[in-house]
């Protein structure tokens, strides 16, 4: 009897084991691969857009810090007067120039960056990331997409003393505002712009 109930204990408590055939694993390994590359291409997405905008902002913040120099009269007191400007011109879609207008024959106004040693002081080039190119100039316009008869191959914006308001110039003429178009190289439709109004309002679009 006692060996009766020992056998019976031992048969209703075998465990049985399981495992995952190879269908199973290959069928998980692959959703796990789908997965992971969703995640992949959606973080690289998000990674540039990102980037994009950062590099909007920093330019947006080199015109503001034009506007800045130019009210708080920065400078030695032969240009205490002059305009500071930041200039954009396609043709040099990598770069821009940050500049102080020394210019004292008074046809240059508003002022326009003409890259002449004795009319213009400037640093080096301000560089964009490899990543973003400058891809559109627009003036007097503020509608998205520019209208053809808007559209500028330069532009330069300045400021003076004691007004924010912003000067701009582009192709030897006065205009009245200016949106600055930044987009990736890799992905033209990835686009940011910078927009400076009459009023020196500076905003990134």
């Amino acid at each position: 009897m006692c060996f009766h109930s020992f056998r019976m204990f031992s048969v209703n408590n075998k465990k049985t084991i399981k495992g995952f055939s190879l269908i199973e694993v290959l069928v998980t390994m692959a959703i796990i691969g789908i997965v992971t590359s969703l995640v992949m291409v959606r973080y690289g997405s998000f990674n540039s857009v990102v980037l994009l905008k950062n590099q909007a902002f920093i330019v947006a913040l080199d015109v503001r810090e034009a506007q800045v120099f130019a009210v708080s009269a920065r400078g030695t007191a032969n240009v205490f007067r002059e305009e500071y400007g930041v200039h954009f011109n396609t043709a040099l879609p990598n770069q821009y120039i940050f500049f102080l207008d020394n210019s004292t024959n008074g046809t240059d106004n508003p002022p326009e960056y003409d890259a002449t040693p004795t009319n213009e002081i400037v640093g080096s080039p301000r560089l964009l990331d490899g990543r973003f190119e400058i891809v559109e100039i627009c003036v007097n316009s503020m509608s998205v997409p520019c209208e053809v008869s808007n559209t500028r191959t330069d532009v330069s914006i300045s400021f003076a003393r004691p007004d924010f308001d912003a000067k701009f110039r582009s192709e030897g003429a006065a205009v009245n505002s200016a949106r600055v178009t930044i987009a990736s190289i890799t992905d033209p439709t990835s686009v940011r712009a910078i927009a400076v109004s009459a009023t020196g309002q500076i905003t990134v679009e």
